[in-house]
C-alpha cells in the first residue's frame, strides 16, 4: 500500500487539553514586525484666533524639528469655512539656509482629506532632520475666499518648534521672505503630517527578539521522532 502525500508530512502531537501554539504565535511575530509604526499627526494645531486674508502671494511660518526626524507624507491647507476650500493652494516646505523647496503639492477643492479642519494630499516621503528650521507655506490668491487664521490665543506644536511669521515679497508660489512680527503665531495657513522614523535601537530589538522567535518556533515545531 502506497502511502498519500500527507502520512509522510510529521505532526506535532498536543497534549490532551492544551491548545496549538501556532496562531498566537503568528501574532506574536506580527506584533514585532509592525509595532513600530507611529500614525501620522499634524506639525501644529490651535484654538482661537482671526480670519486673515493674506493674498496675494504665500504666507506661512518657520519650525524647527525637535530631537528626532520626521518624514513628511502629506500637506494642507487650513479650511477657514468649515465646509470645504473654495479654490486650489499650493503648499511647500522650504530649506531655511538655502531657500530649496524641498516638498510640494496643490491641495485641491476635490481629491484631498479632511483631518482637524485641514484638507490633505499625500506627498513623496521627506525626512526631515532633527534640530533643523524649515519654513512651511501656502500660496493664496488676491480677495482669496480661503482665508488663513492668525491671531491664535493658543498654539500646539508636535515634534517642533513654532518660529516667525512669514510673507512672500512677491505674489506666487514662492519663498516667504518677509519677516510679519505682527504675527509671529504664525498663518495657519498650510500644514503637514508626519510619520517617525524609527530610531536605530528600536530596530536592533526587533530584529533580536525576531531571532529569539524564531528560534523558539524551531523548537516547538520540531518533528517528533
Amino acid at each position: 500500500m502506497v502511502p498519500s502525500p500527507e502520512s509522510k508530512v510529521p505532526s506535532r502531537k498536543t497534549r490532551p487539553g492544551t491548545r496549538d501554539p501556532r496562531p498566537g504565535t503568528c501574532c506574536l511575530i506580527f506584533l514585532l514586525l509592525f509595532g513600530q509604526s507611529v500614525s501620522a499627526q499634524l506639525i501644529v494645531s490651535f484654538t482661537g484666533g482671526d480670519p486673515l486674508s493674506v493674498g496675494p502671494g504665500t504666507a506661512g511660518y518657520n519650525f524647527t524639528i525637535g530631537q528626532q526626524p520626521y518624514t513628511v507624507n502629506a500637506l494642507g491647507v487650513w479650511d477657514e469655512s468649515g465646509t470645504g476650500l473654495s479654490t486650489s493652494h499650493t503648499v511647500g516646505i522650504w530649506d531655511v539656509t538655502s531657500r530649496s523647496l524641498l516638498a510640494s503639492a496643490v491641495v485641491s477643492p476635490n481629491g484631498s482629506t479632511d483631518l482637524n479642519g485641514f484638507w490633505y494630499v499625500p506627498v513623496v516621503p521627506l525626512t526631515l532632520q532633527a534640530g533643523v528650521t524649515y519654513r512651511l507655506g501656502a500660496q493664496y490668491a488676491d480677495a482669496d475666499f480661503d482665508s488663513a487664521r492668525g491671531n491664535a490665543t493658543s498654539v500646539a506644536v508636535d515634534h517642533g518648534t513654532l518660529g516667525d511669521a512669514f510673507l512672500s515679497s512677491g505674489t506666487g508660489f514662492e519663498f516667504p521672505d518677509v519677516n510679519v512680527a505682527g504675527a509671529n503665531a504664525g498663518f495657519f495657513g498650510p500644514n503637514a503630517a508626519f510619520v517617525a522614523v524609527p530610531e536605530p535601537v528600536s530596530a536592533s530589538v526587533a530584529s533580536g527578539c525576531l531571532l529569539l522567535a524564531f528560534a523558539w518556533l524551531r523548537r516547538v515545531f520540531k518533528p517528533s521522532s
